[in-house]
């Protein structure tokens, strides 16, 4: 054997399949003890990408099996098209965004929410409490008169708060930039690898077994289809219905409020009802471009305006784009949000709902392995 070949493994018995389950369970353990406890931090990068992958691979297998171009040609041109679209949305984006964020007058909304403030700590200077008055007057003044920082060095501290600021903008656009790209390379390499995995984790079952655990990977596939392409849609719709609404009522900033209300539509639940935060801000204390009424009356009209946004999602919108296979219980989705974001924020509220319909339809499928008479 010549320097650098590895020595060959001899013949040796094969293991059972007993054993070679037992392995493939053990392993797997480690393995999921490993990402989450290990590689957390590339987690939730790899479910991004995977995501994605996912998202595309129908797109993928069209150009294959209907045009009969090679998967890596098709990989290519999806890919690229992504990075496409993403560039145009780096060029125009930002316009939009700065011109409708110019809408918005913080400082007036400063200054109103600072005056309704002092009248609350006004009404709250004396409080009534079972025919008990109690005088906050000395706590609340406390508050008011906190004294402010020093005016020395304000000059240093401005450059330095400057600089601090540059640098910590410049590190953020390199940590976005190398996020992104780094996502879409793990995003082609699954996409490229995706039939393989498939194929290799069908080889693990007994040959009798493998058409119904195919239909039931079929039937998490489906899930997650509905789920994913349904939220896309869901939040393509909701963002740009908010976006035309928000502008024809005349609230400031209304691209803005489109783009929060499309992003916030993946958390189920939660997400619409923060939307509609910042738009009732913007129009209880900067009013109506458009219509001459009282700001109060107007932060009801944007209400009632989301409010029937949500209605319309809810009992037309979602039941179209959405498949059955994702129809959770209230409660359900609830609990599994709630769990989510203690586990993994964010993107755990995101991917909690297509999780549970999973473990759904993998219990579905033992209970009826394991009870036959159920059906």
């Amino acid at each position: 054997m010549s320097r650098g070949e590895l020595e060959p493994y001899p013949d040796g018995p094969q293991w059972s399949l007993t054993t070679r389950r037992i392995v493939v369970i053990v392993v797997s353990v480690i393995t999921l003890f490993v990402v989450i406890f290990v590689l957390s931090g590339l987690l939730t990068q790899l479910v991004l990408a995977s995501l994605l992958a996912f998202l595309l691979q129908p797109l993928i297998d069209w150009l294959h099996e209907r045009l009969n171009w090679p998967r890596w040609l098709g990989i290519l041109l999806v890919y690229l098209l992504i990075a496409g679209v993403t560039y145009f949305i780096i060029l125009i984006g930002p316009i939009l965004l700065v011109d409708s964020l110019a809408q918005i007058d913080l400082s007036a909304i400063s200054a109103n929410l600072d005056q309704w403030l002092a009248d609350v700590a006004e009404n709250l200077s004396t409080v009534t409490i079972l025919g008990t008055t109690v005088d906050l007057s000395p706590v609340i003044d406390a508050i008011a008169q906190a004294p402010s920082p020093s005016p020395d060095g304000a000059l240093l501290e401005v450059i330095l708060g400057t600089v601090a600021a540059a640098a910590g903008a410049l590190g953020v656009v390199i940590s976005i930039v190398s996020f992104v790209f780094f996502t879409l390379l793990i995003a082609v390499y699954l996409s490229g690898s995706a039939t393989r995995y498939v194929g290799s984790a069908l080889r693990l079952f007994p040959e009798s077994s493998r058409p119904e655990v195919r239909v039931l990977g079929s039937r998490v596939n489906q899930v997650w289809n509905d789920y994913v392409r349904g939220q896309v849609i869901m939040a393509l719709i909701i963002g740009s219905t908010t976006w035309l609404v928000t502008w024809l009522l005349g609230v400031p900033g209304s691209f803005v409020l489109g783009l929060i209300a499309g992003a916030l539509e993946c958390i189920p639940t939660f997400g619409p009802i923060i939307a509609t935060i910042p738009a009732v801000i913007v129009a209880l204390f900067q009013g109506s471009t458009r219509f001459d009424m009282p700001n109060g009356l107007f932060a009801l009209v944007v209400i009632g305006a989301y409010l029937l946004i949500q209605q319309l999602e809810s009992s037309i919108i979602a039941p179209k784009v959405m498949g059955s296979s994702v129809l959770l219980p209230p409660i359900i989705v609830l609990l599994a949000i709630t769990a989510g974001l203690q586990v993994w924020g964010v993107l755990g509220a995101i991917i909690a709902v297509p999780v549970v319909a999973t473990f759904r339809t993998v219990a579905g499928f033992l209970w009826r392995k394991a009870v036959p008479d159920a059906g």
